[in-house]
């Protein structure tokens, strides 16, 4: 993270995340000006742990929330293992119609960028950061 304060965001080329407490010229800065999005080391290592635990309740298959379940009222459902990559698109797709006009770049940018700011990054999640980096 770059703890200099009032910098100009236009002249920040690359931004990298460890605790997601970044400022706002680096968020204006990736959002806006397409300043490159990296992760730190511990960032990927709280990531990979997060993941770790994840295959590790697959494989004693365990209900995991999202995951092996259904979403809110659903979560009585249990999701087959050849249906889970179907049930996070199909959450993705949901949550992206009926919400008006389609997002600006900018906004899309700031939308996802705050995803992973706030809260679905570590320690909460086990995505893969290529995932995220890949859209920035």
């Amino acid at each position: 993270m770059n703890t200099l304060l009032n910098q100009d965001p236009a002249g920040i080329k690359q931004v990298c995340l460890t605790d997601c407490k970044n400022t706002l010229e680096e968020f204006m800065a990736v959002v806006r000006y397409h300043a490159e999005l990296i992760f730190s080391p511990e960032f990927c290592e709280n990531i990979r742990a997060n993941r770790r635990l994840i295959d590790r309740f697959l494989a004693e298959n365990r209900a995991i929330y999202g995951v092996t379940t259904g979403f809110g009222e659903n979560v009585r459902y249990v999701i087959p293992p050849e249906e889970a990559k179907t049930l996070q698109r199909n959450i993705v797709r949901s949550h992206a119609c009926a919400v008006g006009e389609p997002l600006t770049e900018e906004e899309a940018r700031a939308v996802m960028l705050m995803t992973i700011l706030n809260g679905q990054a570590p320690p909460a999640s086990a995505w893969r950061p290529w995932s995220a980096s890949a859209q920035f």
